[in-house]
């Protein structure tokens, strides 16, 4: 996240007891708090508390909040891992999230910073992984305060390795950070002295200002740490139901300025878009004309195309058998008397007759031999039931034509 000037950020730290809230200003050289509020939880109804400090912080609705503090079954640790794009990063740490900590998270989710480059492409990383159950809580309490968050971040993430001591009961009640390691025990009495020298050298507080760093150290350096990486990747580990939906006025300014300069292009652009638009309907008539004269033209090509296949037909037609009364009377003197012709089929194949006869074999084959210009093609004979007479198929061929 880019934050401007004049632009205003809320950290919420929050722990099983207590949950307070500062309001920043951040400006070119000093983070300013304006509001610092602190209640504490009642075990009765935690969402009390929650509700307060929301609402007495009194930011805006475009004014970004960040949560920090510690949730239930999160686990934080060091590793090492090749310096990749934060994606790639973060789905190598979800892999070896086994080989690190003794139980992995149910549905973990991971949040990672780097904290210095190692020779041979190396990054130390510094990774919390917690249940993604462990959000529904503090949901629930930003549910109540009609709030949503930006963003959490653990804090241990937000520490440097040249950082002073650093003691928060929020994080972890039983060791503190100091030489850029966590130590057993707890820290000296006083440290809040080289915070406020350090935060100084790093523009975020005004020098010769008191400050109430004891009580609120934790809020500052994780102001720092959103300012510094507010936008890397290996951050976003909130849920999407915990994330602000919201528009800002800069996004609604860009919005109406858009459309006014469209408006204004619209305009402008009219008497153009008027005359291009009637030399297109123009043309689009046309256009239509013609392809009705198109689909005219062939249609009467395709009638004269079938009436020629119909000419050249016709025209490649066989004339017809020239000696048809000859052969008929011959067919007819060769046949015995005793049988009658049902049917006669004449093609340019041959004949097929369908013929009758009251004997039951009928000497048919002997008789179609006499005749010089037919042979046999099929010859069948069937006789049915008690009938007395024989039905005969026959089929003559030509007698040049080779079956």
């Amino acid at each position: 996240m880019n934050f401007q000037k004049t632009k205003k950020l809320a950290v919420v730290a929050f722990s099983k007891s207590t949950v307070s809230g500062i309001l920043f200003r951040i400006s070119k050289d000093a983070l300013e708090p304006l509001t610092c509020v602190s209640e504490t939880i009642s075990e009765a109804d935690p969402s009390i508390a929650w509700k307060n400090v929301l609402r007495q912080m009194g930011r805006g609705k475009d004014c970004p909040i960040y949560l920090c503090g510690a949730l239930r079954g999160g686990i934080c640790f060091d590793t090492q891992t090749a310096e990749l794009a934060p994606r790639f990063q973060k789905q190598a740490l979800e892999l070896e999230l086994p080989r690190h900590l003794l139980s992995v998270p149910e549905n973990a989710r991971v949040q990672f910073l780097p904290l210095k480059k190692i020779d041979d492409g190396m990054l130390s990383l510094r990774a919390y992984a917690v249940p993604e159950k462990s959000f529904e809580p503090i949901a629930a309490m930003l549910t109540q305060g009609s709030s949503r968050a930006d963003g959490f971040i653990y804090p241990a993430l937000a520490l440097k390795e040249d950082d002073p001591p650093f003691f928060a009961p929020e994080m972890d009640a039983d060791r503190y950070f100091a030489d850029g390691k966590w130590i057993s025990g707890q820290p000296v009495p006083d440290f809040t002295g080289e915070w406020q020298k350090k935060l100084e050298e790093e523009n975020l507080l005004k020098p010769g200002k008191e400050y109430q760093l004891k009580d609120h150290l934790i809020h500052y350096i994780a102001a720092r740490a959103i300012l510094q990486h507010g936008d890397y990747p290996g951050l976003n580990i909130l849920p999407d139901q915990l994330q602000p939906k919201r528009i800002r006025k800069q996004l609604k300014i860009t919005v109406v300025l858009v459309i006014l300069l469209l408006l204004n292009l619209v305009w402008s652009q009219f008497g153009g878009w008027k005359k291009n638009y009637k030399e297109m309907s123009s043309l689009e008539k046309q256009i239509k004309k013609t392809m009705r004269e198109n689909a005219e033209l062939k249609r009467k090509l395709k009638g004269k195309e079938k009436a020629q296949k119909e000419i050249t037909r016709l025209l490649n037609l066989n004339p017809g058998e020239k000696e048809l009364k000859g052969k008929l009377a011959d067919l007819s003197s060769t046949l015995p008397g005793n049988i009658l012709v049902t049917s006669i089929r004449w093609n340019e194949s041959g004949v097929e007759l369908q013929l009758q006869s009251t004997d039951a074999e009928s000497n048919i084959s002997s008789a179609i031999r006499k005749l010089p210009y037919w042979k046999i093609g099929q010859l069948q004979q069937r006789r049915w039931g008690n009938s007395t007479s024989t039905m005969i198929t026959l089929k003559l061929v030509p007698a040049e034509v080779k079956k």
